[in-house]
């Protein structure tokens, strides 16, 4: 409504009666302010080029603008045909006129955007929008500072939306993760960008510079969240890192891999009590979905406690890279994006209800079937009751420990070759899940609640 009234002012205040006189003086224009840029062209009636990344409304201003400045009925398509422009230093003043009036107009909506739209602050650093940063969470060269330091890259929107955070490296030897996270931001364009994409690529920095999984004081990190400020190394850097997310961030995604020796299927695990959660899992849109609540102490169960959606990539295993797995990571992290309207429509994927577990099981090396393992299924494939997984060797007697599945279901992760003792998770199961377990979860508007301030 303001643009048609400040269109119809600027007819009167410029007097035009032919708006396609004002078409002829203009010719093709340029015009360029920060927050809008179009080519406008007489000969094919078109708006030939159209970039608004900071107001939607600014488009729909262009074609508006298109209609009043108008075409008359002679200028042709046919190049050959068309009434060349006519140059009067009346329609040369009014056109001028109406080009400063643009400029003003368009140099107060960018203040009003920048005021409802301001910087961020982060770590005591700020971001403005449609800008991207990345800088280290302390800004001290103390011994301290060592291990408790880690990298914060933030991608500023140009316009306002949600704040997403993605997490990655809590484990030091979870390499996926944190490639997963640095190619996902890389690929963001801030000037695309509705929110702030916030992440953290390796929060157990000290540890993946050693290829260690815990922590320097050898706990894990992923036990010891919400955390204390007084506490341990581990709780200190959780207390920093659930501090951060709670105040800045409206939904969580926290990159992991299968630990010792195992490998998962690349899946997403999720709390099944938040439907905001679920809907965010499924349009990670990637193999599985995995409902549990996860273990206690852990990033995404304390923050899903603190109020805010929260959900878990595993995939692959640690210790290295799999291209596999992180192309995929980071196809779900996109998708998770556009799904939350950050970033303009393109691929948004989403995991079918048939993929969708309410149940897994562990199946564990039996007592007395310690020794050499070989698994014999396929990653990802359907099992049945009754049929072989793998086997055990015993290396001192030669005795083969057959190991079977339990239950129908699919193979969902399991541990490499390797040497096991009893108790030993070798085969995680994903069962059938009956259709009750999954027939409410229903896609639904990404509206999300949240502590963010920004």
């Amino acid at each position: 409504m303001r643009l048609k009234k400040f269109l119809g002012t600027l007819h009167l205040a410029t007097g035009f009666r032919s708006s396609s006189s004002i078409w002829r003086v203009v010719d093709r224009y340029w015009f360029r302010t920060v927050y809008v840029f179009f080519v406008l062209d007489y000969g094919t009636r078109e708006v030939v080029r159209a970039s608004v990344p900071e107001h939607p409304e600014l488009v729909l201003f262009a074609q508006q603008l298109r209609g009043f400045c108008g075409f008359s009925r002679r200028y042709s398509n046919n190049p050959a045909k068309r009434t060349m422009p006519v140059s009067r230093p009346l329609e040369k003043a009014k056109a001028a006129v109406l080009l400063l009036c643009l400029g003003i107009a368009f140099s107060l909506g960018n203040m009003a955007v920048a005021e409802s739209w301001p910087a961020i602050e982060i770590a005591g650093r700020q971001v403005e929008p449609g800008n991207k940063r990345k800088f280290p969470y302390l800004q001290s060269d103390s011994f301290e500072a060592t291990y408790l330091n880690s990298p914060i890259f933030v991608a500023r929107g140009s316009r306002s939306g949600y704040s997403l955070c993605v997490t990655a490296g809590i484990h030091g030897d979870e390499l996926n993760g944190m490639e997963i996270a640095r190619r996902a931001f890389a690929a963001v364009d801030p000037n695309e960008l509705s929110g702030t994409l916030i992440v953290f690529p390796s929060v157990n920095a000290e540890g993946a510079r050693t290829g260690r999984r815990d922590m320097i004081d050898r706990r894990d990190l992923n036990r010891s969240f919400p955390g204390s400020a007084t506490g341990s190394i581990a709780s200190i850097v959780a207390d920093r890192l659930f501090h951060l997310i709670r105040t800045h961030c409206h939904a969580l995604v926290d990159l992991h891999t299968g630990s010792n020796a195992r490998f998962n299927l690349p899946q997403i695990r999720v709390t099944p009590d938040d439907h905001r959660a679920v809907n965010i899992a499924r349009h990670f849109g990637v193999g599985i979905v995995v409902l549990d609540e996860g273990p206690e102490g852990s990033l995404r169960r304390e923050i899903s406690k603190a109020g805010l959606p929260s959900i878990n990539y595993e995939g692959g295993a640690s210790g290295e890279f799999q291209e596999k797995e992180i192309q995929q990571g980071v196809r779900g992290v996109i998708s998770v994006l556009r799904y939350l309207d950050m970033l303009p429509s393109g691929e948004m994927l989403e995991v079918p209800t048939s993929k969708i577990y309410a149940e897994t099981h562990w199946t564990r090396a039996p007592a007395g079937g310690g020794g050499y393992f070989f698994p014999t299924c396929v990653l990802g494939g359907p099992v049945v009751e009754g049929q072989e997984l793998g086997y055990i060797v015993d290396p001192l007697t030669d005795k083969r420990t057959i190991i079977e599945s339990p239950y129908n279901g699919q193979i969902i992760g399991f541990a490499t070759p390797q040497i096991v003792l009893p108790g030993f998770g070798l085969f995680h199961i994903g069962l059938q899940t009956p259709p009750t377990r999954t027939q409410n979860l229903r896609r639904s508007p990404p509206t999300l609640t949240g502590q963010s301030d920004h």
